[in-house]
């Protein structure tokens, strides 16, 4: 009796393994001619481009020398990590978001999200980790100097009403907020319209 469980547990293993390497994929894109890799993340915006010709076999290395098993799964608006594959002519070859042990990218044709599972460990993600420092946005402090204002007029662009802050105590609050903060430095651009503006006035 013993023999004919182990000979049904060994049959049933057997099976799976057979399941899993009929359903493994190689790596689905063709990033023979890349020249460079955006790496952007998700939580800062931010982005760091990789050239060295090395770092980028490397990258390669890590996601063409695995097996994956393929999953469309409902599109999500967010990612950590995204690898874009260029070549000289910065043409796109693909692009993919990084996820625990696999990555996933858009099918636009099908508008769907194609999630790639790797079989083994892909250790992408934990390479991604290292760039984390680089990601992080540019902090300055605040750039203007308010320490001669005596009024503040405060106007609406919604409704283009008014007011004018002249109270002492009141302007120093409005600067305590802006003063004590740090901002991230950005290049944008420029916006058609506003909700509320300051200007800060002096004597």
């Amino acid at each position: 009796m013993k023999k004919r469980w182990l000979l049904l547990l060994g049959a049933i293993g057997i099976l799976i393994v057979v399941f899993f390497v009929s359903q493994r994929e190689p790596f689905p894109f063709d990033v023979e001619g890349t020249t460079e890799i955006v790496l952007r993340s998700g939580n800062t915006g931010e982005s760091v481009t990789i050239t060295d010709a090395e770092e980028i076999q490397s990258i390669r290395d890590m996601l063409e020398d695995h097996f994956y098993i393929s999953k469309e799964v409902e599109p999500m608006g967010g990612w950590t990590y995204m690898m874009i594959f260029q070549n000289d002519a910065e043409d796109a070859l693909c692009e993919i978001s990084i996820f625990d042990n696999g990555f996933k990218y858009h099918d636009s044709e099908n508008d769907c999200d194609i999630a790639y599972y790797c079989i083994g460990n892909l250790g992408l993600y934990e390479y991604t980790e290292t760039y984390d420092e680089e990601l992080e946005p540019e902090r300055v402090e605040f750039p203007f100097d308010l320490e001669e204002t005596t009024e503040i007029t405060l106007n609406s662009d919604i409704g283009g009403g008014s007011v004018t802050i002249t109270d002492a105590k009141a302007i120093k609050n409005i600067r305590n907020m802006l003063e004590s903060e740090t901002y991230r430095k950005q290049e944008i651009t420029p916006a058609s319209g506003c909700r509320y503006r300051l200007i800060f006035q002096n004597g």
